[in-house]
């Protein structure tokens, strides 16, 4: 019953290429998340990631709408867990609409946050992914750079030395500069 000792598991059997017993494991668990906060969200993740990778495209963006998405929330964590979800649907061909637009618009709220950089870059995929939020999109990489170059504090080291390169990386992708990218 307890989520956290699930969410181990679940990583243990999708690393291990255990993609139907995982579903089987969560399905069989579910319904013990009632009451549990938007970590929650992050389960029902993974289960529509097992979906995923078993090649099950509408379950998994049934799952996407119905639980990974549940309430559109502007916290990081779930905006990165739809962000990740929503790249590999596309990178595996799923049209996914216009999903991108709702995390594009909370994503370009946090353009020059820079908290944590592994938000940062999920933010990016967000805008990038958006084709109405490509201005926003440069501005995080420039925000970005600049962050940086100007502080101190230990998430702008990982900005220094991936994070800046990354997004820079996301949003040529999403043009079309492979070469870039």
């Amino acid at each position: 019953a307890d989520i956290w000792a699930t969410h181990a598991v679940a990583h243990v059997m999708e690393m291990t290429d255990r993609r139907a017993e995982g579903v089987a494991w969560l399905d069989g668990l579910s319904a013990n998340w009632d009451g549990c906060n938007n970590f929650a969200f992050h389960v029902w993740w993974h289960r529509a990631l097992f979906a995923l990778e078993l090649g099950r495209f509408d379950e998994c963006m049934e799952l996407y709408d119905r639980e990974v998405r549940a309430e559109p929330s502007r916290d990081f964590r779930d905006i990165t867990n739809a962000a990740a979800l929503l790249w590999r649907m596309d990178q595996e061909g799923v049209d996914v609409g216009d999903r991108w637009l709702e995390l594009a618009e909370h994503s370009a709220a946090r353009v020059g946050e820079h908290v944590l950089v592994f938000a940062d870059a999920h933010y990016m995929l967000s805008l990038a992914s958006d084709p109405g939020h490509r201005d926003d999109a440069q501005k995080l990489v420039e925000t970005a750079a600049e962050y940086a170059r100007r502080h101190d504090e230990s998430q702008a080291a990982v900005m220094r030395a991936a994070g800046a390169e990354l997004c820079r990386a996301i949003l040529a992708y999403r043009e079309g500069d492979y070469g870039g990218c």
